[in-house]
């Protein structure tokens, strides 16, 4: 393996890392947000995931918009 090889493997290791202790950390906040406002079971377990879940959807259809030379759509009413 060459150095820029091992250079990308120790970058993917470092994000992958970072995103999992940004998942953690963003789970738990919401899953206490939802116990805060009265929901209960598994619902509460639920909700940071798909919160989550639509974030990275979003991320990711960027993403590929871009590496494919597309400007993303605009939506939420901006022109």
């Amino acid at each position: 393996m060459n150095a820029a090889s091992r250079a990308r493997a120790f970058g993917a290791t470092i994000l992958g890392v970072l995103g999992v202790a940004a998942g953690s950390i963003s789970y738990f906040h919401m899953h206490q947000l939802a116990e805060h406002y009265g929901e209960s079971g598994w619902r509460t377990h639920v909700f940071p995931i798909t919160v989550d879940g639509v974030e990275i959807v979003a991320s990711v259809l960027l993403f590929v918009a871009h590496v494919a030379g597309r400007k993303p759509r605009r939506w939420c009413g901006q022109r």
